[in-house]
């Protein structure tokens, strides 16, 4: 389960300073992502920062063994769910390589897994 959290948690503080790094040309990119990147509005920077904030707090949560990680751990599938359709509807992933709507289901089906395992552990007393 720690490992979980601290995969998480790294997850939420080093996404920001990734994207920093690729919009300012440090990490290169191939254009289309690029463009794709460059052409987010602020409702997609705003999901963002919502979900870092989010996952932070869920890492936490699950880290000190909380039954809060489990309304958190679906409050982030919902956001994930509203980020990819936000996304989709304004042609992120049009822009993108194929990969990412690949990366996207993974990471979807890897957020259900351990929701589902949150849910489990919470059953069996372990989250308190």
């Amino acid at each position: 389960m720690w490992i979980i959290s601290l995969w998480y948690g790294f997850g939420a503080i080093s996404s920001p300073f990734i994207t920093f790094l690729m919009m300012s040309g440090a990490l290169p990119l191939p254009a289309a992502e690029r463009d794709g990147l460059m052409a987010r509005g602020p409702l997609q920077w705003a999901l963002v920062a919502v979900s870092a904030s989010l996952t932070l707090w869920f890492a936490i949560e699950l880290f000190r063994l909380r039954a809060r990680a489990v309304p958190l751990a679906a409050a982030l599938l919902g956001l994930h769910a509203v980020t990819t359709f936000v996304n989709y509807a304004t042609g992120s992933f049009s822009r993108a390589a194929t990969i990412a709507v690949a990366a996207t289901a993974f990471a979807m089906g890897i957020a259900i897994a351990i929701y589902s395992y949150a849910r489990h552990l919470r059953t069996r007393g372990v989250l308190r």
